[in-house]
């Protein structure tokens, strides 16, 4: 089983981001969704031995300019994932996935659109950002089963859901 901490929009808020990689543990994947990705540079310490994958965000000059890619396809453990900043990105992709991941909004949401799973896990902007706390999603993934836990800052469960293959 792999253990995929799901993050986006941390705004260089490095006690929001070293605070939530520094509590979950036996992360195998992170997964950051743009808006000052390179963050996690600042942190090799917490990152060591962990396989990082990340996308711009509006806030990086080479997001528009498009010398970084703006989307990832990534696969773990027979599950598809799709990896952008907004979801207008991601709606400019052909990649067909069993995830779409995005950020920007700094809400955390789940939903199902034609039988592709989109999820964002929110922001760590600030402990508060446009009306959402801070918040990051944890993805447990094995071959056949996936488990969706978004939890806030403060440690609420904010959503959870199990899909099977």
């Amino acid at each position: 089983m792999k253990k995929i901490l799901l993050i986006s929009d941390t705004h260089n808020n490095q006690k929001l981001l070293r605070n939530v990689v520094s509590s979950v543990k036996n992360i195998t994947h992170i997964f950051h969704l743009g808006d000052n990705c390179k963050d996690l540079d600042s942190n090799p310490d917490l990152t060591e031995n962990i396989i990082l994958h990340r996308v711009p965000g509006i806030f990086n000059p080479k997001y528009f300019s498009k010398i970084v890619p703006s989307i990832l396809s990534i696969t773990v453990e027979n599950w598809d994932f799709v990896l952008a900043h907004t979801v207008e990105d991601l709606k400019k992709s052909n990649i067909i996935a069993d995830f779409y991941l995005f950020g920007h909004t700094h809400k955390p949401d789940f939903y199902i659109k034609n039988k592709t799973n989109y999820l964002n896990p929110g922001h760590l902007k600030n402990k508060f950002d446009r009306g959402f706390e801070a918040s990051y999603c944890i993805l447990k993934v094995s071959k056949n089963k996936l488990v969706i836990k978004i939890f806030t800052i403060s440690g609420n469960l904010y959503f959870e859901k199990t899909l099977k293959k």
